[in-house]
């Protein structure tokens, strides 16, 4: 965090302290012009002099700047039915006290639990848990509703204004055109708001002189400008638009260059536990899960979470494996390298994909692999013109479209995890 300081005193300056014993005087440091960086929590104490070297008359001035440890995890917001995605993220939020849903008590009171909002995105200081359980997967309800679930339970409904657990679990979500949410619970026709008075989420069945509520979804991974990322995850889900994922099938020891397999288009399904690379455009992404039989596919050299040790250290078996993460190396490319000291096991992140490599001569080991030159891509698996009951059936953004291609509109579909085109 930098801090700057300015004074409205011409030809003046500002001296500072941070120590909270320290006297102020024309002697003190000068704050600096280009600010001041603080990496904790700081208590600055400044005040000006005047060009002969006076102290102003005008009282110090002391701020205290609290560093926030937040989460890694980032929520953004969506405004429409059309980014509602069953398996996925979400979080309920009151944008005008930064307060997210969060423990529902024995009285039915949907606790609060605080959240900070930047340009459309959310992010929490505290883990989702057992205390603060503010995460919420979406589940396919009755009658084209939902279910939402948190680590307490299914949410619900008990009576007047008070939430449930496991009953009345049916909520049917819309959205406004100023892009609130409204979560109404189909049992009591009862919609989730913020109470500023109780300082709670309770149910209503009007305004009451309550506030709307937002819905935030989290965020699966962001492609930076080096135009790559990597993800992995235990469902299967739909690869985004404008986006493409690759397994790593072989590394070249002499060249440093890696060859991918661009076999996820978008549009198309990723198998449960499948840890890949991503190519895409840069920005933000959400990711659509769904349901799907294909398995992770076989010679992948990454890994994800399920190769972690009781430390939450990078784990593979072998004689000596070396461990890389993406970033970018000294010549500016982006490939994967060493995420320690010699390629030694390092801190896994969460929903990430790491390299490993067993390299019998460690002389021969290489302290990274560029991604320049990766494999090719597939394209649409097949053509359908007939009647396939075997599968359910998604369009491209993962809306579930039956389980029968007679009827549906010309376009392209994804059948047991496959890209077809219906003509």
């Amino acid at each position: 965090m930098t801090v700057t300081a300015s004074t409205a005193t011409e030809g003046g300056k500002i001296v500072y302290t941070t120590d909270p014993e320290a006297t102020l005087d024309a002697n003190s440091t000068e704050f600096p012009s280009e600010g001041l960086t603080i990496d904790a929590t700081t208590t600055i104490r400044a005040i000006t002099v005047d060009p002969n070297g006076v102290l102003e008359n005008s009282s110090e001035v002391s701020a205290t700047y609290t560093k926030l440890n937040l989460t890694k995890s980032v929520y953004k917001k969506i405004t429409s039915i059309d980014e509602i995605s069953i398996g996925a993220t979400y979080v309920i939020i009151n944008e005008s006290n930064n307060t997210a849903l969060g423990f529902i008590d024995e009285d039915g009171h949907g606790n609060i639990t605080n959240t900070y909002l930047q340009d459309g995105f959310a992010r929490f200081d505290t883990e989702n848990n057992n205390e603060n359980p503010y995460e919420i997967v979406l589940s396919e309800g009755t009658d084209g509703n939902y279910i939402l679930e948190t680590i307490q339970g299914q949410i619900g409904y008990e009576s007047s204004t008070s939430f449930a657990i496991n009953k009345n679990t049916n909520w049917n979500i819309s959205f406004t055109r100023d892009g609130n949410a409204s979560i109404t619970n189909i049992n009591g026709n009862r919609e989730i708001r913020y109470n500023s008075n109780t300082n709670d989420f309770r149910l209503y069945t009007s305004d009451s002189g309550t506030l709307k509520v937002q819905l935030y979804k989290k965020v699966a991974f962001n492609i930076t400008d080096a135009g790559f990322a990597t993800y992995y995850t235990d469902k299967a889900f739909v690869m985004p638009e404008n986006v493409q994922g690759g397994i790593v099938t072989k590394a070249n020891n002499e060249t440093s260059q890696l060859t991918v397999s661009y076999n996820y288009q978008p549009g198309t399904v990723v198998p449960a536990k499948t840890p890949i690379v991503l190519k895409g455009e840069k920005g933000d992404y959400t990711v659509n899960y769904t349901t799907s039989e294909e398995t992770a596919p076989a010679g992948n050299m990454l890994y994800g979470a399920d190769n972690v040790d009781a430390d939450g250290m990078t784990f593979v078996e072998g004689t000596n494996v070396k461990y890389y993460k993406l970033a970018l190396g000294n010549d500016g490319k982006c490939g994967f390298y060493w995420g320690a000291a010699d390629g030694a096991a390092f801190e896994y992140t969460a929903n990430r994909a790491f390299l490993a490599i067993d390299i019998t001569d460690a002389s021969q080991a290489p302290e990274g692999f560029s991604l320049d030159g990766d494999g090719g891509t597939t394209g649409i698996d097949g053509v359908m013109n007939g009647n396939d009951n075997s599968q359910k059936i998604y369009t491209v953004t993962g809306v579930y479209a039956g389980k029968s291609l007679d009827k549906l509109p010309k376009g392209i579909y994804i059948v047991g995890g496959k890209k077809v085109a219906v003509k």
